[in-house]
């Protein structure tokens, strides 16, 4: 028991124990940090954490929620170290939930106080154990019986897991629901290892999805905690015990731009700076996350100091808008007012400078441009009490203008042309006037990248495009000698040459994928593509290559000879140079050579993935995370083994989260053998803490918004569907020509390449249904349902599906049978021939434009069709349904369970 004056009973205790204790404690004066610790952490000091912590790593599974509570003021850290690693104390797990549940400022650390002897807290810690036990926190005659059971120092012990879950449960006032739940049996394989008080807490905190398993379906009550693992559960919490910490505040998020973040609370608008140590992140996913990433007009959390953001949580991406859609009449730019006609009535809309218009392209407007009578859908606040216009899309005032520019790429129908600087995608009409000077081109595959070209543009599409400078390039040879920005200089028939690069000067190094004009070096042979222009397009590197080692570590580094000595995966050890152009860098941070060495990035026993060319360092990654294939995954003596560029790699596991797109609450054993997946280590780079699946996914859109960058999809037959956030996603057509996120609509196919749950990459897929005209073995050729004859050719490895069973084999398809033409992932054509079902013609109904046919029996209700939007055919040509006679066989074509055609045999 424990004194306090509140209790006569209590105050009679303490003289009884004081007594027969012989002495007090007070915490008054006691300067003990609640992280402090004897032992010495080897940390590595970088910008790059989003924590004030220099031993929790960029990337750290639990980095977003331990810079949370160091925000909070939760968590503290002693000389800028937080021992993530470290197993929590029992008198730590206290500190950490007295502060989260804002009780801090209810402590008495002047007030003496006597324990019994076998129940040891060190002096810091006393008040706030003695707060915990008047807040109902911790029950004192449990803990003093746990601290005689156990016969040693009860604050300075490591928690428990169960131990954990009591104190948290009961600090988010759950403990009745926690006690209803008491009998319930728990659902983890070693049900019968809890303690005796502890089941209702944990099915509580399980049902809140504050706790889970570990590996084998187990909940290891006895298993220790980790000072990560107790920010992370106290971060969760916070959803189910709201608490008004310093300088946070809640609000709906209205911009974030320009290093201001504008945020609406109840008193009104709210302007905060941000700085580029501001940590962004969102509510559904665990990684530190980006400014692009936060969705406008919905509801975050902030954590400000002096006016500036510390923290942002997305808390979710439920933007709180309408929708208004309408023909544009006229607008007062002074009075910041416009005004729309919707359903005959005129409606005043406001608006403020912040207003972004866009055009069908997705082209920015100045707000002036709006023209009369366009069709336009506006976005409105619903959180002002006077709304005001966030956004106006112009949807049916089609873009007409002339320009000039040069060609950056040509797709089957689409061209790209940088004009003055600015990349415009434009479709190409079908039947586009296509010249080169004065001769006319045959396909608009006879325009070549670089080309110079002066273009026609009416209703979004080009109708005249005129090549006036073509791409003739040359090549030639010659050794590198130097460059710059804007020129290289080669040695050629003993001369040097010098010629201008451009911005889109490409550099081919074999083994280097991004390789820029900085990684030339000198005595690379080179072959140089030249255009017209006398300007170098192509830069190709024929005598090297770079070659790529994962998983290498570090054994010294020698700084007056910037010599990087390293121990590859066969245990071979390599002695490599760094250069003044060698890159380093870490999570995409980059470091000069010097702030890598003082930054501890170049440390012995450090995990690096390094490209080299002879014996001179190109690049050196940090390897916090590795890319692979699965080759095994030992459970037993939990080990990964990934197979990387043909190295093999095992890492020890340390009970990872899994990430997977379509499966919430991934498990280790939902990793399978031969998947690519992403493995993030922990911060001292041992042990792999997180596991993320690559997976790639064909998916139909349901629906598009484009101001919160997320797409709903569905995934083949299923009606179920889900939200993919594609911020940071390449979004390209079929051809790989870029394509913007207004461009997608409902009813698309999309290919959709993920890494864990997050989307890394678009791919818009062209689908194509009709009738079969002929078929080969390199082709199959169509006529769709808008008249439109289309070619496929089927390369190798295509799927022809009949009646849901797939083949091979194309012989299988027929001259006039109904098929889907479309790509699969893997750019693999998969042709699916359409169901189709056989009925007799019974009578025409003009009235009401129906066919009805004979039922076989008396179960059949499909019998009436209307033809509205049907083609009814015969022999590949539309007919009159009054043709038609009774017993006529008519086969009806669906295509995703939805009539398509119906034809007469």
């Amino acid at each position: 028991m424990i004194y306090h004056s509140k209790s006569y009973k209590a105050a009679a205790w303490l003289l009884a124990l004081s007594l027969t204790a012989g002495g007090t404690v007070s915490a008054a004066s006691v300067p003990y940090d609640t992280t402090s610790s004897a032992a010495t952490v080897n940390a590595v000091g970088t910008s790059a954490s989003a924590t004030p912590f220099s031993d929790v790593a960029p990337a750290h599974w639990a980095e977003k929620h331990i810079s949370k509570l160091a925000f909070q003021g939760i968590i503290v850290g002693n000389n800028g170290l937080f021992r993530p690693s470290d197993s929590v104390t029992r008198q730590e797990a206290i500190v950490m939930a007295i502060r989260f549940a804002g009780l801090e400022g209810q402590l008495d650390r002047d007030e003496a106080v006597v324990f019994p002897s076998s129940f040891h807290v060190d002096n810091y810690f006393v008040p706030y154990v003695v707060l915990a036990i008047e807040k109902g926190l911790i029950d004192r005659n449990e803990q003093f019986f746990l601290a005689d059971k156990e016969g040693k120092d009860w604050g300075s012990a490591k928690a428990s897991r169960e131990w954990v879950t009591k104190l948290i449960v009961k600090a988010i006032g759950k403990n009745a629901e926690a006690l209803a739940l008491g009998k319930q049996s728990i659902p983890f394989a070693d049900a019968s290892a809890v303690g005796e008080g502890y089941a209702g807490y944990i099915n509580e905190a399980v049902s809140l999805k504050l706790m889970n398993g570990v590996a084998n379906n187990k909940f290891d009550p006895a298993g220790a905690v980790t000072r990560a693992m107790m920010a992370k559960l106290l971060s969760l919490a916070e959803g189910q015990y709201p608490v008004d910490y310093a300088g946070q505040r809640e609000g709906i998020l209205t911009t974030l731009k320009d290093g201001s973040l504008g945020l609406y609370t109840e008193e009104g608008q709210q302007t905060y700076s941000t700085s580029a140590s501001t940590v962004y992140t969102r509510f559904d996913s665990e990684q530190i996350s980006n400014a692009a990433s936060m969705v406008p007009n919905a509801r975050v959390s902030i954590i400000a100091k002096d006016g500036v953001v510390q923290y942002v949580e997305q808390l979710s991406t439920d933007q709180q808008v309408e929708t208004i859609n309408g023909t544009f009449d006229r607008i007062i730019p002074a009075s910041h007012k416009m005004w729309i006609w919707v359903n005959d009535e005129p409606v005043e809309i406001r608006y403020d400078d912040t207003l972004q218009v866009v055009d069908g392209q997705g082209n920015v407007l100045d707000v002036t441009a709006l023209t009369k009578d366009s069709t336009v859908k506006i976005t409105r606040d619903k959180f002002r009490q006077s709304p005001i216009a966030i956004s106006v899309q112009v949807a049916s005032a089609p873009q007409s203008k002339t320009g000039t520019g040069t060609v950056q790429s040509i797709g089957a129908s689409a061209i790209t042309i940088n004009n003055n600087g600015k990349s415009e995608t434009w479709s190409v009409s079908s039947d586009a006037l296509l010249l080169s000077g004065n001769t006319l081109l045959d396909s608009l595959s006879a325009v070549k990248a670089g080309d110079q070209v002066s273009y026609e543009v009416k209703n979004d599409e080009i109708v005249r495009l005129v090549v006036d400078v073509t791409n003739s390039a040359k090549v030639e040879t010659g050794v590198f000698y130097s460059a710059d920005k804007k020129t290289i200089t080669y040695l050629k028939d003993k001369k040097y040459v010098t010629k201008p690069i451009t911005d889109a000067t490409v550099i081919t190094i074999d083994g280097m994928p991004t390789a820029t004009i900085d990684d030339l070096q000198d005595n690379d042979q080179l072959e140089l593509t030249i255009n017209a222009s006398d300007q170098v397009t192509k830069i190709a590197v024929s005598n090297r290559k770079v070659e790529l080692a994962v998983g290498v570590e570090i054994r010294s580094y020698d700084a007056d000879y910037k010599a990087l000595n390293v121990v590859d995966g066969n245990g071979k050890l390599k002695t490599l140079y760094l250069k003044t152009n060698s890159q380093i860098d870490m999570n995409g941070i980059a470091f000069t050579i010097d702030s890598a060495v003082s930054s501890g990035l170049l440390a012995k026993g450090r995990k690096i993935t390094i490209s080299y060319t002879g014996d001179t360092i190109v690049r050196i990654q940090l390897a916090f995370k590795y890319t692979g294939t699965v080759v095994s995954i030992d459970s037993t003596n939990a080990k990964l083994t990934l197979s990387m560029n043909g190295t093999l790699m095992t890492l020890p596991l340390q009970s990872p989260f899994v990430d997977q797109f379509g499966k919430a609450n991934s498990v280790i054993s939902d990793v399978q053998s031969g998947a690519t997946i992403t493995a993030t280590m922990n911060q001292t780079q041992d042990k792999v803490s997180g596991i993320y699946i690559h997976r790639a996914v064909q998916l139909k859109v349901v629906s598009v918004n484009t101001s919160t960058s997320r797409i709903t999809v569905r995934e083949g037959s299923s009606t179920s569907t889900t939200d993919i956030n594609v911020a940071g996603a390449e979004l390209t057509d079929e051809n790989g020509v870029k394509i913007s996120l207004g461009s997608l609509a409902a009813g698309n196919v999309i290919n959709v390449a993920f890494v864990g749950s997050t989307a890394t990459t678009v791919q818009r897929v062209t689908v194509s249904v009709g009738a079969v005209k002929s078929v080969d073995a390199s082709q199959v050729t169509l006529v769709d349902y808008s008249g439109r004859t289309v070619n496929t050719p089927l390369g190798t490895g295509y799927t022809v599906v009949r009646n849901g069973v797939p083949s091979t084999s194309i012989a299988s398809v027929k001259a006039g049978d109904r098929v889907e033409v479309r790509k699969d992932t893997q750019g693999k054509v998969q042709v699916t021939v359409l169901a189709s079902v056989e009925k007799k013609f019974f009578k025409y109904d003009s009235t009401t434009n129906t066919i009805q046919t004979k039922r076989p029996n008396i179960n059949d209700t499909n019998y009436k069709f209307n033809l509205s939007g049907i083609p009814l055919t015969s022999g590949g040509s539309g007919i009159s349904p009054t043709s038609l006679k009774e017993d006529d066989s008519l086969y009806l074509y669906y295509y995703e369970d939805k009539l398509i055609e119906i034809e007469k045999r």
